[in-house]
């Protein structure tokens, strides 16, 4: 009770200062938070397992995997967990079991691409790619279906149940892939190790789901198409968000990707914290008007500009004595990190995205997801086989910085 009293005027004084309501972001982001710090720390424990334990070329070789893995699930209903989301918030019940059934009928077109890749490899003599495409090919389109019981639990507003199978999900699979790595340098067995309590983990959460809540068999014929359709318009991001990591695994090899995935990790980690935001000011944003937006969120957003130049730059600072401690292998990735870690300067961002989003600005939304993830493959397919890791680097913090500032340009002009 007197820390709750202690803490009220630093609450009231932050809110007047931040012009933010505090408590709802501490009330709300909870479970978020805890769910994503577990996240970040499995993380994290993994890389040091991988920077320590294996050599580059093994670690390379499983992200190029899972930048496959992601590339060839693009096609399939990669969205149908929003559509199940906002489905069941609007009493569909029915929607888990529908999207089950579509997911799955769905994956067949990437499920053929990804076996048509591992025949290519096979075909090229490298039987290491070969068979963890197969593994992925098996258990990829399973995890994507029994994962909606995740989006099932949102539409319900049970966030704790979702953080706790959530986290879950964070612990056992990394745990099962540093007990792989303290005795084989097997990639199919690595990704094995990670697939398999996956979708074990997956089908218990299902299994969970349907035992606590029975949903009714009561559907909104519209969730599929929705899904289809949120679908389609994600389809360039995600190819977009995995293009460097094959262009660098093609072009330079296995080693060099490990050092850019480690170079970009720390900074997709602290993005990721974007993550919370997102979820958060989506509804409070969606409570405003345009032209009070307009005259409030400048504000948030320059204060966030500069909590996030101040976080990028502490870790400039700290990057090479953080490798040093941490990744010894990887030090020639120091460099690109402390650049890449730019990209934490257009965090704000997130704000002008939400806002299209809670007041429904399709068009506005249609222009900066297409026009952004163009820009990156492209600039990427330039760059990359012409300067290695500093063409990737150059890429995706050029278009990154468009990005912000069409976000912001498209804003103004609501």
């Amino acid at each position: 009770m007197r820390v709750m009293t202690f803490a009220r005027p630093l609450l009231d004084r932050g809110e007047r200062l931040l012009k933010t309501d505090i408590r709802y972001l501490l009330k709300g982001g909870s479970w978020l938070s805890l769910g994503q710090g577990v996240a970040m720390l499995s993380g994290f424990f993994l890389s040091v397992a991988f920077a320590n334990l294996v050599p580059k070329e093994v670690f390379g070789n499983y992200k190029f995997v899972f930048s496959l893995a992601g590339l060839f699930g693009t096609f399939s209903l990669t969205a149908m967990g929003t559509a199940v989301t906002q489905a069941v918030a609007r009493g569909f019940d029915g929607a888990l079991l529908q999207g089950i059934r579509v997911s799955l009928r769905w994956s067949i077109l990437s499920v053929g691409i990804t076996l048509s890749a591992a025949l290519y490899y096979f075909l090229q003599g490298n039987e290491i790619i070969g068979f963890s495409l197969l593994i992925v090919s098996v258990f990829a389109p399973l995890i994507a279906a029994m994962n909606l019981s995740f989006s099932f639990l949102k539409g319900k507003k049970d966030f704790r149940r979702d953080t706790m199978f959530g986290i879950l999900l964070s612990i056992v699979p990394p745990i099962a892939i540093i007990g792989v790595l303290l005795f084989s340098e097997n990639i199919p067995l690595i990704i094995a190790a990670y697939f398999v309590p996956v979708v074990f983990l997956s089908y218990l959460a299902y299994r969970q789901t349907i035992r606590i809540y029975r949903p009714t068999d009561v559907v909104d014929p519209e969730t599929p198409r929705y899904g289809r359709s949120l679908s389609v318009m994600s389809i360039l991001g995600r190819v977009a968000s995995y293009v460097d990591k094959i262009l660098l695994f093609h072009f330079l090899g296995a080693a060099p990707l490990a050092v850019y995935s480690f170079a970009i990790a720390p900074v997709q980690y602290a993005l990721r914290a974007n993550g919370i935001f997102r979820t958060l000011a989506l509804p409070k944003l969606a409570e405003r008007d345009i032209p009070t937006l307009k005259r409030t969120l400048p504000r948030k957003v320059f204060i966030h500009f500069l909590a996030s130049a101040v976080a990028m730059g502490a870790y400039m600072l700290l990057a090479p004595f953080f490798f040093d401690l941490f990744f010894p292998a990887y030090k020639d990735a120091v460099m690109y990190s402390q650049a890449l870690s730019l990209l934490i300067l257009t965090a704000p961002g997130v704000w002008l995205g939400q806002t299209l989003t809670a007041h429904a600005k399709t068009r506005q939304l249609y222009l900066l997801n297409t026009v952004s993830p163009i820009l990156k493959i492209g600039f990427l397919v330039i760059l990359t086989p012409l300067y290695g890791i500093w063409g990737a680097v150059a890429a995706i913090l050029g278009v990154s910085l468009i990005g912000f500032f069409m976000a912001i340009a498209v804003f103004r002009s609501l």
